[in-house]
């Protein structure tokens, strides 16, 4: 049975259709689902500062401007 990825976890149990539309002007928590134009669903995961964001996507960690 293939390994889940850290993505399939943070994702479990969660729907798409709760996602917020991502954009750098809204401010994200950790945990929220964001909904991204390019990289598609994504789940924060950590803030590192006020104006950036982890986010975790199916295609691995980005981070993320938000609240400018």
């Amino acid at each position: 049975k293939p390994k889940r990825s850290e993505y399939e976890t943070l994702l479990r149990g969660r729907s798409g259709a709760t996602a917020r539309t991502y954009a750098t002007s809204e401010r994200f928590a950790p945990g929220e689902l964001i909904n991204h134009a390019s990289f598609g669903l994504g789940v924060v995961t950590g803030e590192r500062d006020s104006v950036k964001i982890d986010v975790h996507f199916p295609g691995g960690p980005k981070v993320l401007m938000h609240g400018r």
